[in-house]
């Protein structure tokens, strides 16, 4: 990807005059920022339409001991948005079940606390000490530092980049106040309309899925 937040913020401008007054824009790292809230809320909006799209593999190891043994997510690059999938080395799939209802699925198993996993018992593995596997996951985008300088780089592809030009623009005209109701009217449709061409590639792309039983979903998301 080659689309900068400056372009971003470039392009944002130069949908007003007025979207160019230094009140608007001259707080480096609230531009920053709001590119970087608006740019998860696609991964997230992506995560919806399509679970595998921006979905990646990793190895994971987990923590030493017999039992209740944990993989810590938060440290993972790219960064987790939503976990598909835990395989482990052996094969085995774990099954993610509630931290209040562990006997929902077989063994073995795993529950959330915060972002990390945890182990029921000794489900993954009759053995002591660490267990490896293969954690399957939605990214989200790399983080943009608000410390940083405009130059950093956006994740997101740079065909969709005018999504995030737009929702600046918008949050731009919002906070200026006083703008005309038709020009914000009129931003408002334009990212509704590029959002749709968003997750319609987002659902088309894979092509039809085949399954033999139907999967919890959240939402809409396949």
């Amino acid at each position: 990807m080659t689309t900068t937040c400056q372009d971003i913020k470039d392009r944002a401008v130069a949908w007003s005059v007025a979207n160019g007054l230094t009140t608007l824009t001259s707080d480096t790292a609230e531009i920053i920022n709001r590119i970087a809230a608006d740019e998860r809320a696609l991964f997230d909006a992506s995560a919806q339409s399509s679970s595998f799209f921006h979905a990646v593999e990793t190895a994971v190891t987990s923590s030493s001991g017999s039992s209740g043994r944990t993989i810590t997510t938060s440290g993972l690059t790219p960064l987790v948005g939503r976990i598909l999938r835990f395989v482990l080395a052996s094969g085995s799939e774990v099954n993610a079940v509630d931290l209040r209802d562990t006997d929902a699925e077989l063994s073995p198993r795993y529950y959330l606390i915060g972002t990390t996993l945890k182990e029921v018992g000794s489900d993954w593995s009759a053995s002591s000490g660490t267990v490896s596997g293969t954690l399957t996951y939605v990214r989200q985008p790399a983080a943009l530092s608000t410390t940083g300088a405009l130059t950093q780089t956006i994740t997101l592809d740079d065909r969709f980049a005018d999504i995030l030009e737009m929702r600046l623009a918008l949050y731009l005209a919002h906070k200026d106040v006083g703008r005309d109701a038709p020009e914000l009217q009129r931003l408002e449709a334009m990212i509704q309309a590029r959002m749709q061409d968003y997750q319609q590639m987002l659902v088309l792309f894979g092509g039809a899925d085949v399954r033999r039983f139907n999967l919890p979903i959240i939402g809409g998301q396949k």
